[in-house]
């Protein structure tokens, strides 16, 4: 049982995940170009008596420049606030409507015709999977910022509380997530990718009372269970705040542990029940600092999520965590314990198969917490 070193996972990610990384992003740019032009298109042409599109914005990790080889690639439809047909209300009719634009195309793929209670459209773009989810513009007119849209999304969430749409409202902030995201450190961007790199292609296994075996590796079992690859960044960001907070607030080139970061964070995952992972008010971005100072329905409403355990409150919009709020998927127990072993393999390493993350040992949390004190971070959950 080797726990890695920083150097050998830099090396990993500047040998084997960024290359991989690379090629990946050219083929997402492609097929985001095609889906760009094919909606605008679609929507000057067939449907503006029925929706007008202002923007469609790359989210998700493509948007947050956090993506790996085999990311999901997200697309974000911002529909005009004057069109007849809005999100969240009439989501189906919006996706039938882009749905038959698609398939007049070559190219186009759509695994799956529209449901009610939808938010995206699932889409292989020249055999490329891409979700284009729906959102309302919440910008005033005349202003072109993340910011603008955070505030008019929070001020809609405000007076719909009792029964907004989850997706919609932490779909409405993708420009705030990704802008925030994009502004931290580059050994934290570093850290992002390494630990969903290592964690989601690690041979971690749990295997259930029924005798189902859930596999860290399968898209389908972590999303059974509410894992997503939002919650591993959140849970990595908020690890390299905890373990090198100066670094984690500097300018880029600021640097800080990866490995101390990793263990960090598969000490977190082992202590779900009490985890309470908050960023501070501080850490949020300004837009978020200054709407919770004046304004106390958001205050009320970001300190009820705090309550939620096991929690993170996402920075870039502040009432998401890992519990995805009282109306959406949570992570289960089985999920929790699939992190748990996830995180151990990523922190372990083994020169035999240091891309697949194999060690099917659970690191020892007082291993783990020994190594931690000598790299100068103490853990507190």
């Amino acid at each position: 049982m080797v726990i890695a070193t920083d150097q050998q996972l830099r090396r990993q990610w500047q040998d084997e995940i960024q290359p991989r990384t690379t090629v990946a992003a050219a083929d997402a740019g492609r097929a985001i170009a095609r889906v760009h032009s094919t909606i605008h298109s679609a929507t000057a042409i067939r449907t503006s008596r029925l929706f007008s599109v202002d923007r469609v914005v790359p989210c998700g990790s493509s948007g947050r420049g956090t993506d790996i080889p085999d990311s999901d690639i997200d697309l974000v439809v911002y529909v005009n606030p004057s069109s007849a047909l809005l999100p969240p209300s009439d989501n189906l009719r919006l996706l039938q409507e882009l749905s038959v634009a698609f398939q007049q195309q070559a190219g186009y793929q759509l695994q799956r015709a529209p449901r009610d209670r939808d938010h995206a459209l699932f889409l292989r773009v020249d055999n490329t999977p891409v979700d284009v989810v729906l959102a309302r513009n919440c910008k005033p007119e005349g202003t072109g910022t993340a910011e603008a849209q955070a505030l008019g999304a929070m001020e809609m969430l405000l007076e719909n509380v009792s029964r907004i749409d989850m997706y919609h409202y932490s779909t409405a902030f993708s420009e705030t997530a990704n802008s925030f995201v994009r502004s931290l450190p580059a050994w934290v961007n570093e850290l992002v990718r390494i630990a969903k790199y290592r964690v989601f292609n690690s041979t971690a296994a749990v295997t259930m009372t029924t005798g189902e075996t859930l596999l860290m590796s399968s898209k389908r079992d972590r999303a059974t269970n509410g894992l997503t690859s939002y919650s591993v960044e959140v849970l990595a960001i908020w690890a390299a705040i905890k373990v090198a907070p100066h670094a984690a607030r500097s300018t880029s080139s600021g640097s800080g542990s990866v490995i101390a970061a990793l263990l960090y964070m598969y000490l977190s995952a082992s202590r779900a029940a009490s985890l309470q992972a908050v960023f501070e008010t501080r850490d949020w971005p300004q837009v978020w600092q200054d709407l919770f100072a004046r304004n106390g329905a958001f205050r009320a409403l970001a300190q009820q999520t705090r309550a939620q355990r096991p929690c993170v409150e996402d920075p870039a919009n502040p009432l998401n965590n890992l519990c995805a709020g009282p109306n959406g998927p949570r992570v289960t127990v089985a999920g929790w314990e699939l992190l748990r072993r996830g995180m151990s393999a990523a922190a372990q390493w083994s020169d035999a198969h240091p891309s697949r993350s194999d060690a099917a040992a659970l690191l020892p949390v007082d291993v783990a917490e020994a190594k931690l004190r000598e790299l100068g971070v103490n853990f507190s959950s």
